[in-house]
C-alpha cells in the first residue's frame, strides 16, 4: 500500500563534510535509490569517499497515515579542494527537476567558492550537460579523448 504524504515545498540546505557519517549515509541511500545502475552506484561511492565539502537539500515529508515526519535528501553536490584555490565539482544529483534543485545546489557551490577564497571551479561531464553548466558561466576548455568535457568557472 502506497503511503500518502504531503510534501512541503521549503527545502532545508545542509552543508556537510567527511566527519558527518549520518548525513553521508542518508545521501548515499538517496543516491542509490535513484541511480540504480552499478556504474553510477560505484561512482557515487567513490565520490562520497573522496569529497571535502558537501551540500544537500532535504525535504520534509509529513506522512498523513501515521503523522510521522521524515526529512529526505532531494539533491546533493560534492566538491573537492583541488589546491591552488580551485574546487573540483565531483557530482551534482537531483531528482526534483521541477523545483530547480540542481540549479539551487550549484548556486550554493558557487557561493561557497566565492566566500571561501576559491577563484575557480572545475568539472568533467558528459556533452548533454554543456548547456546547463554554460548557464552558470562555465566555459568548455577541452574535450578529453573519452568525450568527457572539462569545464572551468572563474570566480
Amino acid at each position: 500500500m502506497k503511503s500518502d504524504f504531503i510534501a512541503q515545498k521549503d527545502y532545508n540546505l545542509i552543508k556537510f563534510n567527511k566527519e558527518q557519517k549520518d548525513i553521508i549515509k542518508r545521501v548515499k541511500e538517496y543516491a542509490f535509490r535513484n541511480c540504480r545502475t552499478e556504474i553510477l552506484q560505484t561512482y557515487i561511492t567513490k565520490t562520497l569517499n573522496m569529497f571535502d565539502y558537501g551540500f544537500a537539500y532535504f525535504r520534509t515529508e509529513i506522512l498523513t497515515i501515521n503523522k510521522s515526519v521524515k526529512n529526505r535528501p532531494c539533491a546533493f553536490a560534492c566538491v573537492q579542494d583541488f589546491g591552488n584555490n580551485t574546487l573540483y565539482l565531483l557530482l551534482v544529483c537531483s531528482i526534483h527537476n521541477n523545483d530547480d534543485l540542481g540549479t539551487k545546489i550549484l548556486n550554493e557551490v558557487i557561493l561557497f567558492a566565492q566566500t571561501n577564497g576559491y577563484n575557480k571551479i572545475t568539472l568533467e561531464f558528459d556533452e548533454k550537460l554543456i548547456n546547463f553548466y554554460e548557464k552558470f558561466n562555465f566555459t568548455d576548455e577541452k574535450i578529453i579523448e573519452d568525450e568527457m568535457h572539462y569545464m572551468i568557472k572563474i570566480i
